[in-house]
């Protein structure tokens, strides 16, 4: 899967922005990397180390959000952490190279899925406490 930054990607929020930006500059990477039959295994390490790492942050700040109404997005989070374990896996075995390409055209459609759509929630979140919390100044 070849993807690269689309303005619709954007959430408003900077740090969010800049580690989705990161995630898919990653899987770019990744899709040339299979796309030209070389190093498909260290793309993919570069990948999940991002997305992990963002989903490290991330949970941080789903912690305000609370339980109940961040549950949803943590199970994503652990669902697609297992996945990208079994992807680095895949892309490891030289024996089921053949599969990788579609392994990673289905991790790269929930990761663009992840940013455009799980992840707004979050932001919408953080944006109306910001503003309540102006408000509350004032």
């Amino acid at each position: 899967m070849f993807v690269e930054w689309r303005p619709e990607y954007a959430s408003g929020n900077g740090d969010i922005d800049a580690m989705h930006r990161l995630i898919v500059d990653r899987l770019a990477c990744v899709g040339r990397a299979v796309q030209e039959g070389r190093g498909a295994a260290s793309a993919f390490r570069d990948l999940r180390g991002a997305v992990l790492d963002h989903f490290d942050a991330e949970d941080r700040l789903l912690e305000l959000m609370g339980a109940a109404a961040s549950a949803g997005h943590r199970r994503e989070h652990g669902h697609l952490a297992r996945l990208l374990a079994d992807g680095q896996a895949l892309c490891e075995d030289h024996g089921r190279a053949a599969a990788v390409p579609t392994f990673v055209d289905v991790v790269g459609r929930w990761l663009i899925h992840e940013i455009t759509a799980n992840d707004r929630h979050l932001v919408t979140f953080l944006a109306a406490r910001d503003r309540a919390r102006q408000q509350a100044d004032f």
